[in-house]
């Protein structure tokens, strides 16, 4: 059964949690049904101080710079929104599927890049679960050598 939102994905206070709750939380939450799935989302950093300042310029070194979140076609692809030039292009195409989530092996919709994406994104998977309706807890894990056991939280909003 579906579990209250956690006390820290109510209004700001997300900020103030410990990296490892939202794995904790993820583990509560149940996969988005596939017809809430379609929309445009904005994205939100949640967590420590140091995970939100280090989380721009990280991405600013990948495909993803100036990512602002994602846009879900149907319950089976969908492409990331970055911000560029002044104005949002589509970005780094992606599939969904609902399968296991490799955090704790319960259904969740996971998002891959495919082989032909840029690195890192062909090593990394999203793991989407539902906080509420319109609003998504994401996992980004990805498949190397020293962080394949770490989950990187995001949030996504419908706009």
């Amino acid at each position: 059964m579906r579990q209250a939102i956690p006390r820290f994905f109510t209004g700001s206070r997300h900020v103030f949690v410990l990296f490892s709750e939202f794995r904790q939380s993820f583990e509560t939450l149940e996969s988005p049904p596939s017809h809430r799935m379609a929309g445009k989302y904005t994205a939100e950093v949640p967590g420590p101080w140091w995970y939100r300042w280090t989380f721009k310029p990280a991405m600013a070194l990948t495909a993803l710079r100036g990512w602002t979140g994602k846009e879900i076609f149907d319950n089976r692809t969908g492409i990331n929104l970055v911000k560029r030039r002044g104005g949002i292009i589509k970005v780094l195409p992606m599939a969904i599927k609902k399968q296991a989530a490799r955090i704790d092996g319960q259904p969740a919709r996971v998002i891959v890049y495919g082989e032909d994406a840029p690195f890192p994104w062909c090593r990394a998977t999203d793991e989407l679960r539902e906080l509420e309706e319109g609003r998504l807890l994401g996992m980004t894990i990805f498949d190397l050598p020293l962080v394949r056991h770490i989950a990187f939280p995001f949030i996504l909003n419908r706009k």
